[in-house]
């Protein structure tokens, strides 16, 4: 099972929910929104030490994407089976690549590490996705990721784009969203979502 992303007690705090009615059930919804996340995303986004395989097969390249980012420590590199300088290697802390022309010779490199977000240090918008839903998955009532009350004009679906109108006091809104390939129990979160996708397998 995956690790949580953030502590109980900030969930709540952004649900607002007051009490321990709802502690079970968010603390059970909360490493399964992880792992959703995490497989949508196609990245580690949970801070944790990994150790991370990979051979020949899968790359012939100069570069290493890690899976957890961003990494906060890089401890050892091994490259068939022989411990690596890590001084002697380039690494993008935010986007968990690492590269070196060592690497291109080797069939099998395995790197251990600490990657994905600290608790402390999750986005402000990935937290509120998060956050929303763990609710939704908890069965919280009134959670929502809508902000305001303007109701819904109109709603078009066409070529897997969601075409949404709202009616507002100042004027009327209207944008796309394109759920194309979104599971659909991630659909209100994609839009967030979709800027932490790791885009090179």
């Amino acid at each position: 099972m995956s690790i949580p992303l953030m502590t109980l007690a900030d969930v709540k705090a952004i649900l607002g929910i007051v009490g321990t009615t709802y502690d079970a059930a968010l603390t059970a919804a909360m490493p399964l929104i992880t792992q959703r996340f995490e497989q949508y995303t196609r990245r580690g986004l949970a801070r944790r030490v990994i150790t991370d395989e990979m051979h020949r097969h899968e790359r012939v390249s100069t570069r290493v994407y890690l899976w957890a980012f961003p990494v906060a420590v890089l401890t050892a590199i091994t490259l068939d089976g022989v411990d690596a300088d890590i001084q002697s290697f380039d690494l993008d802390a935010q986007t968990g690549i690492i590269e070196s022309r060592a690497l291109l010779h080797a069939d099998r490199v395995v790197v251990d590490y600490t990657g994905g977000y600290a608790q402390d240090a999750v986005p402000i918008d990935l937290q509120h996705a998060y956050a929303t839903a763990v609710g939704v998955q908890a069965a919280v009532p009134d959670v929502s990721g809508a902000s305001g009350t303007s109701a819904i004009r109109s709603i078009g679906l066409g070529g897997g784009a969601l075409q949404v109108a709202f009616d507002t006091a100042r004027s009327t809104l209207a944008g796309s969203y394109d759920v194309t390939g979104v599971p659909p129990d991630l659909m209100d979160y994609a839009g967030t979502l979709n800027y932490y996708r790791r885009m090179v397998l």
